[in-house]
């Protein structure tokens, strides 16, 4: 109840935070060597393996011509991207927590999600 006496109701979901018992590894594997580190210090959103071919969205637009079994790149996370969610393999993007709305629909769609990449490297290049 508000102050003024107006019924608020909220929709919530649960954070389905993965179990942290023994069995988890604690530290970060040792680095392999002979190969550059693309990305590291990342949120999951979901876990999960998804491979396919990298599709970058830079505009709401860009989601039309989602193709089947890619991944889904962009800059920010949005909640908008569950409109290809059973197309794509995984999702990848520059900024995101897994407290927000579309981690949220990656856990209860178990689409693989990586949110927050930090690396040497841009997300989103120019389109050919």
């Amino acid at each position: 109840m508000d102050p003024a006496g107006q019924l608020l109701v909220l929709q919530t979901r649960p954070l389905r935070v993965q179990d942290t018992g023994p069995e988890c590894v604690t530290e970060p594997p040792p680095p392999v060597t002979g190969f550059t580190i693309l990305a590291q210090g990342c949120a999951n959103g979901y876990p999960g393996v998804g491979a396919g071919p990298a599709f970058h969205v830079d505009r709401e637009e860009d989601l039309v011509s989602f193709p089947d079994g890619a991944i889904l790149v962009a800059k920010h996370s949005s909640p908008k991207y569950m409109l290809v969610q059973a197309k794509a393999q995984a999702i990848v993007t520059e900024s995101g927590s897994v407290t927000g709305h579309m981690a949220s629909l990656c856990r209860e769609f178990q689409v693989p999600s990586i949110l927050d990449v930090a690396g040497p490297w841009t997300l989103s290049p120019e389109k050919p």
